[in-house]
């Protein structure tokens, strides 16, 4: 069976594709039987996994605290401080070599002083 046919099977039976592409999935698995062998195989072994499954709505938070998480806003406070912004920048874990960097050679700047004036 071809990779990309599976693939692409895969992804109709687990509701990826978007309306253009799931079109011509649908087409395909009606016009390939390698593709709608693939797609059964994908139905019957997604089938379990949510055949106990029960729907739950989300809370209304719940796109509120997403939005803030990716876009960086508070959901109900507005704009946050600078001094916030400030401390989260420098514990942001893509940021910790920069700030050992900055702290070692702050370091080295008062043993320099300190060898200098004593």
């Amino acid at each position: 069976m071809n990779d990309d046919k599976c693939v692409r099977a895969a992804e109709l039976a687990l509701g990826l594709l978007e309306a253009g592409d799931q079109n011509d999935a649908l087409h395909e698995v009606t016009a390939d039987p390698e593709m709608r062998q693939a797609f059964r195989m994908w139905n019957e072994r997604l089938a379990p996994l949510c055949a106990d499954a029960v729907e739950v709505a989300p809370g209304a938070h719940v796109l509120a605290n997403v939005e803030a998480v990716l876009f960086d806003a508070a959901p109900e406070a507005g704009a946050r401080s600078f001094l916030g912004s400030l401390l989260d920048m420098i514990r942001a874990p893509e940021n910790r070599g920069l700030v050992v960097t900055a702290l070692a050679a702050k370091a080295m700047l008062v043993a320099w002083i300190l060898y200098l004036f004593l």
